[in-house]
């Protein structure tokens, strides 16, 4: 199952120190793991999910595994979820189980030995609590040749960043323009709304089967061409297994059942 195939979203976390911010002695007592820049992990239910940007695909710890991963690490200070510290002398843990369950994650690079030397913020947004997916049927301006050209024109550069770009690369490049060209206003909600609702209206121009990943991308390349850039969120659920995407802003998601999100638990927020 890969990333091209369903698409998934991670829980916040706070900022993590430096390295150096991890005492010398703190660091000797305890074996020292992170979690790379390309994993990503939420906890759901009784079983983790790993979500590898640069592999494209999921993983999964279940039962023993999954309770064993939630009680063999001790987080690193200042550095949630994403610096490890292992304690070995820890007398509540199965030492066969726990040597077996960080070399599986190791080999699976999952997991990486040593302290982060990235340390990263992740980002957190409120799960939706509204949605424009009626924005449709809003009173819209006639569509012009303007609106057909950037509409055509996100389409295109997201079914090429899909078909030879790596996912890892194309979530790191929507990051990265969001980090530097977000505006210093927030966008007018009644504007946003407008642009989202000629993005749906436009839809059935592009032949390409509706799939959450190329959507939701298309819509952030359209937006991004009216001076918007919202976030890009990854989500999963169990039961029944699914993984699923797309874009919010705030507590509004623009091309998904507000309701129905809420039922995901997020992974990543891009």
């Amino acid at each position: 199952m890969t990333l091209q195939d369903v698409t998934a979203g991670m829980r916040a976390v706070r900022p993590a120190r430096p390295p150096s911010a991890i005492s010398d002695a703190h660091r000797n007592a305890v074996d020292c793991y992170h979690f790379p820049e390309h994993v990503h992990y939420t906890v759901v239910q009784d079983s983790v999910i790993f979500m590898d940007l640069r592999a494209d695909q999921y993983s999964l710890l279940t039962g023993e595994k999954a309770r064993l991963f939630a009680t063999l690490f001790m987080p690193a200070p200042g550095a949630i979820e994403r610096a490890l510290l292992v304690d070995p002398s820890n007398p509540g843990a199965n030492t066969g189980a726990r040597s077996a369950l960080l070399t599986e994650l190791l080999n699976g690079h999952l997991l990486a030995r040593g302290v982060d030397p990235t340390p990263m913020t992740r980002q957190s947004l409120p799960l939706p609590c509204e949605d424009f997916l009626a924005a449709g049927n809003t009173d819209l301006p006639r569509v012009r040749l303007r609106h057909v050209r950037r509409f055509l024109t996100a389409c295109l550069v997201s079914a090429w960043r899909l078909r030879h770009r790596s996912i890892e690369d194309t979530v790191r490049a929507v990051e990265r323009r969001r980090r530097f060209r977000t505006p210093e206003h927030p966008p007018d909600l009644s504007e946003l709304r407008r642009v989202v609702a000629l993005f749906h209206r436009m839809r059935p121009l592009f032949p390409k089967d509706a799939l959450c990943l190329f959507d939701s991308l298309a819509l952030l390349e359209f937006l991004a061409r009216y001076g918007c850039f919202p976030h890009w969120v990854f989500a999963v659920t169990l039961n029944p297994w699914s993984a699923h995407c797309w874009v919010q802003y705030a507590d509004v998601a623009l091309n998904e059942d507000a309701e129905r999100a809420r039922h995901y638990t997020v992974i990543l927020v891009a």
